[in-house]
Order: C-alpha cells, then sequence, then structure tokens
C-alpha cells in the first residue's frame, strides 16, 4: 500500500491522469485515492459488469 500511495501523491502533479489497473491493486487505489481506512474500505462493495 506504501507504494501505491507514494506512486498517487508523484503523480499530483498532472492536472488529469487515467489510471489502468484491476483486481487488488485497483481495488487498493480506490481506497487510497478516496481517503478510506483499511477497516472502511473493506466494507465496501466494489460491482463488478461483465
Amino acid at each position: 500500500m506504501r507504494r501505491l500511495t507514494s506512486w498517487l501523491d508523484g503523480i499530483q502533479q498532472f492536472p488529469k491522469v487515467i489510471i489502468v489497473s484491476h483486481g487488488l491493486t485497483g481495488r487498493i487505489l480506490q481506497g487510497v485515492y478516496a481517503g478510506l481506512n483499511k477497516k472502511r474500505h473493506s466494507r465496501c462493495i466494489i460491482q463488478v459488469n461483465q
């Protein structure tokens, strides 16, 4: 999680960024970006369209 947080901090200088990810990395990025703590984020339901 530290690596993803550091990476997000490093791209703050850009006005728009498109991030493509999947699985656990994508879920962690969503929580970090939204500022959720681990306990609250673990309760979030991620909708998957197939």
